[in-house]
């Protein structure tokens, strides 16, 4: 259903549970088109924490515009406030 990066299918099924991996998840490009085609910039965050992310990457700076990284803090923080990530996940 969600990119990879998007995915507790992918991230924690398969590579916490079957692989047993247990290093850092980082996600691929958040400004990929995959991903800013599909979802808001908030939306992506929170389903790229839920699914198990530990570092996400903004790396398509040249092409879009840079993002800020105290929205992505604030975007996450707020979803903490609001239930919608656990302080348990981060």
């Amino acid at each position: 259903t969600y990119p990879a990066s998007l995915s507790a299918v992918w991230m924690t099924e398969q590579l916490r549970k079957d692989l047993q991996f247990k290093g850092i998840i980082v996600t691929d490009d958040m400004q990929m088109n995959a991903i800013t085609e599909q979802y808001g910039l908030d939306e992506a965050v929170k389903l790229a924490v839920n699914a198990g992310a530990d570092l996400l990457v903004f790396g398509n700076q040249l092409v879009r515009t840079p993002q800020d990284p105290q929205e992505i803090i604030d975007i996450i923080y707020n979803a903490i406030k609001e239930k919608q990530i656990s302080e348990k996940q981060i």
